[in-house]
């Protein structure tokens, strides 16, 4: 509770139904827990105990880690927190993910957060970890090496934006400790509305998405691990426009090196048909990757694409009628396949468009691979 005012406070205790109760009164100041400082622990003295801490937030953006929680019956316990002079906000930290993790996002003052079990007969032992947010600017076409080492912590990235720029936002290579965990990576809009967060379930070592760009100012990218593991990995903001790939231009080599790497490439077709063709294709696992293009005019994305290795590659058809800036990611299909491939971008003139429209195969606005 919020002390706002200096003097003598009374704590009545009035049994109900004449009955004679027993108990243990603590009135606590918190354990002490400083920011990017040393961990503190707790361990239950008596069932039913809970443990209070005291949160210094003057400066916005910390992360709270509770790891290696043990509970006596291996269930949950339960965390409100304090915001100062506010209604606690109540959330669940179980003892199958060993712990959780707080955002305190706000500059707010201070924060009170207590953790106590949701029985009166159970024992709980935790660590608490408190670290501030890095903080760091990123550049287009220049990967960041995102460390996490302490349990809770919190990431956040800045970049300037135009209304109508299009970008992509790639992870790879992610670790994370525990592996069962994932981690959560939110684009911000500058009037602080979510832009994205992208699905990072299908593989947890990384992703490519692309990003439209609604309004011009700054935005962030909220990089949040969940259940308060520690994590790292590769982070890249993209103009799809660094590989070399040209209309018409010679062919770009790719190779990726890390798990779950992708590649984000770019391509205007304003004055005519394109086509994108992948050769050379090389797999160290599985027998296809996928490629999913953006159209101009908005952000579906269709991802039927198949480039498989038998082929030794594929052709993908941007229509002029979806004239614009398409984007291209291009991915692996599973956690840890690595690709290497050669890719070049023509000019498709309207003969050929004709004749291949007159061999039944069509190219449509959303593309097409054969």
């Amino acid at each position: 509770m919020p002390v706002t005012v200096a003097g003598t406070y009374v704590l009545a205790i009035d049994p109900g139904n004449a009955s004679t109760p027993s108990a243990r009164i603590t009135l606590s100041s918190g354990i002490p827990l400083e920011a990017n400082g040393s961990s503190a622990r707790f361990q239950s003295m008596a069932p039913g105990d809970w443990a209070f801490v005291s949160v210094d937030a003057s400066q916005a953006g910390m992360g709270m880690g509770i790891r290696d929680l043990v509970t006596s019956d291996d269930r949950e316990v339960k965390i409100e927190v304090y915001p100062w002079d506010q209604w606690a906000v109540v959330s669940t930290c179980e003892a199958r993910y060993q712990g959780c993790d707080l955002d305190l996002a706000k500059q707010n003052n201070r924060y009170g957060v207590l953790v106590r079990p949701d029985s009166y007969t159970r024992l709980m032992d935790f660590t608490l970890t408190l670290s501030s947010d890095q903080q760091a600017t990123l550049r287009r076409d220049e990967p960041v090496e995102v460390t996490l080492p302490r349990k809770g912590q919190n990431a956040v990235y800045s970049f300037a934006g135009k209304a109508g720029e299009r970008l992509g936002l790639s992870v790879a290579g992610q670790a994370l400790q525990p592996d069962t965990a994932t981690v959560s990576y939110s684009v911000v809009k500058p009037d602080g509305g979510i832009l994205l967060i992208p699905n990072t379930d299908a593989f947890r070592t990384g992703f490519v998405h692309n990003l439209n760009l609604p309004a011009n100012g700054t935005y962030k990218i909220f990089v949040d691990p969940t259940v308060g593991v520690a994590a790292r990995s590769r982070l890249t903001l993209s103009t799809g426009t660094a590989p070399g790939v040209v209309a018409d231009g010679p062919a770009a080599s790719f190779e990726t090196t890390l798990p779950g790497q992708g590649i984000y490439l770019t391509a205007s077709s304003v004055a005519t048909a394109l086509k994108l063709s992948l050769r050379n294709l090389e797999l160290s696992s599985g027998t296809e990757i996928r490629i999913v293009a953006y159209q101009p005019s908005n952000n579906s994305g269709y991802t039927g694409y198949a480039c498989k290795l038998v082929d030794g590659g594929c052709d993908l058809n941007l229509a002029k009628s979806a004239s614009g800036l398409w984007a291209i990611a291009i991915l692996p299909t599973d956690a840890e396949q690595a690709m290497r491939f050669k890719a070049t971008l023509t000019t498709v003139p309207a003969l050929a468009r004709a004749r291949d429209a007159l061999h039944g195969t069509a190219i449509a606005a959303a593309g097409a691979v054969r």
